[in-house]
């Protein structure tokens, strides 16, 4: 296997690491220098076709680099950006002039497959004294790896001189990930890692006084953690090329499969890591298969998001029913929400405006006119049944027809169970000091707007557990398992969506403070009983994104049942109850398999 250098190769298998460099030389064919220059540049080494090539099976180590056709060379001097040569399968050339100022060497990027072109000439002008920058996302290297290089010529530019050397550095790595259980042709991602190279053109020329800089012109971003889509060279064997950063709890995401947890060590560049990372082996199933006891010896799975009823017609009974899209959606003061009616003698209910509730009143078994799911505004608690009576229909009767989620055993759970959910089961965790960490109140940042709510740590939760490790990720723990209705913590610990997808990904669930559906007290006579349907208009939703109210399918007396209630203090059952009549989120769960 020819080589352009040696890039992030052992030496022998398992043995020794090499230098990380390419060799290039450019052959410079002098023309009038108000012109410009053009510039061919001769690579030393062989031409594979690939950026980056593993082989376990090579004599001489695992991992190369070598240029493709029509790979692009970025070419800068003097703080400005000149213009790029493509390689046709031997060397690199120009198709225009290129102009380069004496005084400076000429600096050369190589970027791997990304086509930076457009964004240069779009947002760089020689000659500006602002700062230029661009950037580069390697998340997706299913196909080709994205080596991150750079060097400058052994000599400053002059008009007289026509030949120069250079050699590229590489400021990125390759990492081997072993993966049992997906096929090679499965997409696996791998979170939590950084995948944004900023290159700052200016980092060379000190436009103060003139005169070049031999600097690293590579960042990588401490808020860029994100994906990386792994590239397979075998069933069992996944590589990415990664980018400098600290030691992370990163998490492994394929569809069809659980969600798997990797330590990833410290990354340098210019390294091959081989045996760094254990091997994983994924288990068919879905991200929500994480698990929570709610008894002794008893464990639930929680739906991925709010159950939610959809409307598409007014006045219509009939719905559809879905899980939110994300576990921090709800629907709020919409309209549909607020919306609601009912219709006499009929098992579901309607809307005034079509869309989507997720709000729901609490109905007996017993209830005449309140109907079941409770997509009603009955003002008056005493149509919702009566004492100590199970619901008329619990939630999961309509989830379970539709196979939401590709099961059919979902329920609501008892007041029972959520307690010893949320203040009485043994998690094993340890969290910023806090044993047995079972909840946090939360607030995520989705685009830059808040979502408030309860975070709940599975039972075998394997993500971050200091804020040293959690940082990173854009996570910051506040309190943990506070159970009193004294001070509020302000939902104290903080996510970006980023840091909460790592939490997702760790088999956390979230309850978003979806707030409650309050009724007016309304007018004498705006309620006719015995007529066909009643729509009422003066319901509002209140408290949306600072309380949360959760169904259990506990009664407690004709117009109360029991809830889990919570505010940026916590959680409060047992002792949490609410109006029938008020409408609240519904979380369902389900047996763990």
């Amino acid at each position: 296997m020819k080589r352009i250098g040696t890039m992030l190769m052992a030496g022998l298998l398992l043995l020794g690491l090499a230098q990380c460099k390419k060799e290039i030389t450019e052959n410079l064919e002098e023309l009038d220098p108000n012109e410009g220059v053009y510039i061919t540049v001769n690579v030393n080494g062989g031409s594979k076709g690939l950026r980056a090539d593993v082989d376990p099976n090579a004599p001489e180590g695992y991992a190369t680099v070598s240029f493709e056709e029509g790979d692009k060379l970025y070419l800068f001097n003097k703080g400005s950006y000149r213009g790029y040569l493509t390689y046709d399968g031997e060397k690199f050339s120009s198709r225009k002039k290129l102009y380069a100022g004496s005084g400076d060497y000429l600096h050369f990027y190589f970027v791997g497959s990304f086509d930076t072109e457009p964004v240069l000439k779009e947002a760089v002008k020689p000659n500006l004294d602002s700062n230029h920058t661009f950037t580069v996302n390697i998340a997706d290297q299913t196909d080709r790896y994205p080596v991150i290089a750079y060097g400058h010529s052994t000599n400053m530019y002059t008009e007289e001189t026509s030949s120069y050397d250079a050699t590229l550095d590489i400021y990125c790595s390759i990492m081997k990930i072993p993966i049992e259980g997906a096929s090679i042709a499965d997409t696996v991602t791998l979170h939590n890692m950084k995948n944004v190279v900023s290159c700052n053109m200016d980092a060379n020329w000190d436009k103060t006084t003139s005169t070049p800089i031999t600097a690293n012109p590579f960042t990588f971003p401490e808020t860029s953690y994100g994906e990386i889509k792994l590239h397979a060279e075998s069933p069992t064997e996944r590589w990415a090329i990664v980018l400098p950063q600290r030691a992370v709890l990163a998490q492994l995401s394929c569809d069809g499969f659980q969600n798997a947890i990797v330590s990833v060590p410290e990354i340098t560049a210019d390294r091959y890591y081989d045996d760094d990372v254990s091997g994983v082996t994924l288990t068919p199933g879905t991200p929500s298969d994480s698990r929570f006891s709610v008894a002794p010896n008893t464990q639930v799975c929680f739906s991925p998001g709010n159950l939610q009823a959809v409307f598409a017609e007014a006045n219509n009974q009939s719905c559809t029913w879905q899980f939110a899209e994300h576990q921090y959606d709800y629907v709020g003061d919409a309209v549909a929400n607020t919306a609601v009616g009912i219709k006499r003698n009929a098992t579901q209910n309607i809307v005034s405006t079509p869309g989507t509730v997720d709000l729901f009143g609490w109905v007996g078994q017993s209830a005449e006119y309140a109907t079941a799911y409770g997509i009603c505004n009955i003002f008056f608690n005493t149509y919702y049944g009566g004492d100590d009576e199970p619901l008329k229909s619990d939630w999961g009767v309509p989830a379970n027809a539709a196979s939401l989620g590709g099961h059919n055993t979902w329920y609501t759970p008892s007041m029972a169970e959520l307690v010893y959910l949320v203040n009485t089961r043994a998690t094993n965790t340890t969290i910023n000091g806090v044993e047995n960490a079972r909840y946090t109140a939360a607030t995520i940042n989705t685009d830059g707007t808040p979502v408030k709510g309860i975070i709940l740590f599975p039972d075998d939760y394997a993500g971050p557990t200091s804020n040293a490790e959690a940082n990173p990720m854009g996570i910051t723990f506040g309190r943990i398992n506070k159970e009193s209705k004294g001070e509020c913590s302000s939902w104290g610990t903080q996510c970006t969506i980023s840091g909460w997808k790592s939490l997702e990904f760790a088999g956390c669930v979230f309850l978003p403070a979806a707030g409650e559906r309050r009724i007016d007290n309304p007018e004498i006579g705006q309620y006719e009983l015995h007529s066909l349907y009643t729509i009422c208009l003066d319901s509002e939703v209140l408290y949306a994104s600072d309380f949360g109210l959760y169904w259990s399918s506990t009664s407690m007396e004709q117009t109360l049942s029991r809830c889990l209630e919570f505010n940026g203090g916590g959680c409060y059952p047992p002792e949490t109850f609410n109006t029938r009549g008020t409408g609240g989120s519904v979380r369902l769960v389900r047996p763990a398999d």
